[in-house]
């Protein structure tokens, strides 16, 4: 993935530079756009041959939830379904989230 390389390209650029000039600019290009906190949530339902359940997001900032998944793992395998905003608010509503937050 290109992207993926060029990134770690640059950041590992900046880590290697010495020059302290040099270094500034190169931390300038890796300045972000934003650091944005999400709190990951996870409802497990089996543990072991196989494990699945749901990660569900929420933004201490907007402080809503903000997107799910369904995650499966068993032997050397992952998957991870995104939820609809209609799917995420069915979880939300059966296993009672609302009421885990502060």
């Amino acid at each position: 993935m290109r992207r993926f390389d060029s990134v770690f390209e640059d950041i590992d650029a900046y880590l290697a530079e010495t020059n302290e000039g040099k270094r500034d600019e190169l931390r300038e290009q890796l300045e972000p756009l934003c650091f944005m906190k999400r709190i990951e949530h996870k409802i497990q339902i089996a543990w072991g041959g196989p494990e699945y359940g749901f990660k569900l997001y929420w933004d201490p900032e907007c402080k809503e939830w903000v997107s799910g998944l369904f995650y499966w793992a068993d032997w050397f395998k992952y998957e991870e379904e995104p939820l609809s905003p209609e799917e995420l608010d069915k979880v939300l509503d059966a296993y009672s989230m609302d009421c885990q937050l502060p």
